[in-house]
């Protein structure tokens, strides 16, 4: 199996390995607030942001879909496109930064829900959720 991008396992696993170095980086670096507030949601306000928060909400839906047309292919799809999302989040947009720990917070608090979505999917497929590669 190959490991780069063109193997859409490693594609994925990369975007939760990644999401967990940031996550575990502004741990490090002091960064991680001590409790996430729910209106950060409020200063995620670019177009991938917004995205990638309706992506992780279709997820319940997506499920009563394929459970109901018997199309887990859908599931992969999902986990790709999502991943696909997170790769470019990140090469578009500094994630943590020490002069705007608001919206550090918030697009941490997106990270962290993000990740744990990943890993219900990842579960649900039977693959595993690498923290680190």
């Amino acid at each position: 199996m190959q490991q780069n991008n063109e193997n859409p396992v490693y594609y994925c696993q990369y975007a939760h390995a990644r999401i967990c170095s940031i996550i575990k980086k502004a741990r490090k670096d002091k960064l991680w607030p001590k409790h996430f507030k729910k209106e950060l949601i409020q200063k995620l306000s670019k177009a991938e942001e917004l995205a990638i928060i309706q992506k992780l909400a279709d997820l319940p839906e997506l499920l009563t879909l394929i459970a109901l047309h018997r199309e887990p292919h859908r599931l992969a799809t999902y986990l790709e496109e999502l991943s696909a999302m997170i790769h470019r989040y990140y090469a578009k947009y500094q994630i943590v930064s020490a002069k705007s720990k608001e919206l550090s917070h918030a697009r941490l608090m997106l990270l962290e829900s993000t990740k744990t979505v990943m890993a219900i999917v990842f579960d649900l497929m039977g693959i595993s959720a690498p923290e680190k590669m």
